[in-house]
């Protein structure tokens, strides 16, 4: 979706347009719409926000959560999405492509669903010399916050489950990370969560470099993110791969991260 950007009158192009769902008449079966539907209604204000709830069932789609909109399903046993056989992250949270909106990265959040069957992303990460590094990540969740914004992206009251890392981008990544949950980047509240029976098993790597297979429940990325992470269940994770560090969790951080009342 696009915005005209017409003082006063806002018309939504693109997606938006001509929206296939979202009244009473004809509600969305899929979730991705009511999304689209609601990140072109907020378009660039980001005072506004949106809430999106999801009936239970099981829905076979990814989910991209945009900034200012909330996705709300019936609850974590009985809400469902299921990315099998989409090869890509089963839910990715405020990316740094907001559609043309440019709003920033926060007040996006998910609560009472199942998330099962992702695979991850490729994610291009960059150095301080400009090298180019690449993992895997996010077979369940990718989120991305804002330095110096806590309290964003949100995960909570959901069951990650059962999602399996794999490349299938026909491009180089010979790290696989945070098979149920990769924090790229600020300061996320994790919280109220089952985590469990994610699984990252990279292929080896020859020469003098291993594979590395971190954290398969939860991955924290760097010193750009500053996670609080409570209450969850974080269980049966596995990492198999030449460096295997973290089944349950493997984090890096800044001094604001926060680890609490975990039963791991």
């Amino acid at each position: 979706p696009t915005f005209s950007g017409v003082p006063g009158a806002p018309v939504c192009t693109g997606q938006c347009a001509d929206p296939p769902c979202g009244s009473l008449a004809t509600p969305c079966h899929k979730i991705q719409e009511p999304l689209n539907l609601a990140n072109c209604a907020i378009g660039p204000n980001a005072a506004l926000e949106a809430d999106v709830i999801v009936a239970a069932g099981t829905y076979p789609e990814r989910i991209f959560v945009y900034p200012n909109t909330h996705l709300i399903g019936a609850g974590r046993d009985v809400t469902t999405i299921d990315a099998k056989g989409l090869n890509r992250s089963a839910v990715i949270l405020s990316s740094q492509t907001y559609y043309g909106f440019n709003r920033p990265g926060l007040k996006s959040s998910i609560t009472g669903m199942r998330i099962i069957h992702g695979s991850g992303d490729r994610i291009d990460l960059v150095d301080s010399a400009g090298s180019h590094y690449f993992h895997i990540g996010g077979g369940g969740l990718l989120l991305f916050g804002e330095i110096g914004a806590p309290g964003w992206p949100r995960v909570t009251d959901c069951r990650i489950e059962d999602n399996t890392l794999g490349n299938f981008t026909g491009q180089p990544a010979p790290d696989w990370m945070g098979a149920g949950i990769y924090v790229a980047v600020g300061q996320p509240i994790i919280s109220g969560n089952i985590i469990q029976r994610n699984t990252t098993t990279p292929p080896d790597q020859g020469g003098q470099v291993d594979a590395l297979g971190w954290g398969a429940g939860i991955f924290s990325l760097n010193f750009d993110c500053e996670p609080l992470i409570t209450d969850n269940n974080i269980r049966n994770n596995v990492t198999v791969a030449q460096s295997g560090i973290g089944g349950g969790m493997c984090l890096s951080g800044s001094d604001g991260m926060v680890v609490s009342n975990n039963l791991i």
